[in-house]
């Protein structure tokens, strides 16, 4: 017998299609529903594309990402400007240790979108996880060039910085993580370590204390 194989089989694959094709054809039908018959039988390239990038976003979504890349794979290379698509299939691959792949998607997503906020942090993680901590630095740096502001890119940088033994840009970092969320338990736990590293002890207890009150009023 052979082996079993991964995701959809192909009859629920088509049947999927169908259906989607047809849902689609009702949503814009405006003349007979003989034409709308007929283009639920007729699926073009178009639909085909936009189905499988549906398909493999929900899936990804909700985890599945096994089955989420080969579909989000196929799209990224019909539409490499789709960067939702390239976003959420390098999360997919980092999600099954496919670190480089997802790297790149990550890269080529923020390539497409710079503006998105979200997307700088993303990147910057998957690079310090490689320990590639001058890339991630690049990458928050050029972020913050380009005017985010996020806590999370900040909050990220300092962890950068912190990994390279610049102990005192890190620092910096996490203040202005602080000037944008002073309640954040995070941030004040990694700038009381980082001051400890730097021997102001006062610094250090005052934010590590502050951590720890943060943590507690959040059970």
């Amino acid at each position: 017998m052979g082996k079993p194989t991964l995701g959809m089989p192909p009859f629920f694959e088509q049947a999927g299609l169908y259906l989607y094709s047809g849902l689609q054809s009702l949503k814009g039908l405006s003349t007979t529903w003989i034409e709308g018959y007929n283009r639920v039988f007729s699926i073009d390239e178009e639909t085909r594309r936009r189905y499988h990038r549906d398909r493999g976003l929900d899936l990804a979504r909700k985890g599945k990402h096994t089955e989420a890349i080969p579909l989000l794979r196929k799209t990224v290379r019909q539409r490499p400007d789709d960067a939702e698509a390239a976003y959420f299939l390098g999360k997919s691959y980092l999600k099954v240790g496919r670190q480089d792949e997802g790297i790149r998607c990550f890269e080529m997503a923020l390539a497409r979108d710079p503006s998105n906020p979200r997307l700088p942090a993303h990147v910057a993680m998957a690079h310090i996880r490689a320990r590639q901590y001058d890339r991630a630095v690049a990458v928050l740096e050029g972020a913050v060039e380009r005017g985010h502001q996020e806590v999370e890119i900040y909050f990220r940088l300092g962890n950068a910085y912190d990994h390279l033994g610049q102990v005192d840009r890190s620092i910096a970092a996490y203040l202005r993580a602080l000037e944008r969320r002073p309640d954040d338990a995070r941030v004040h736990r990694f700038l009381g370590m980082a001051y400890e590293q730097m021997g102001e002890h006062e610094e250090s207890v005052k934010h590590l204390k502050q951590a720890l009150q943060l943590e507690e009023a959040e059970k």
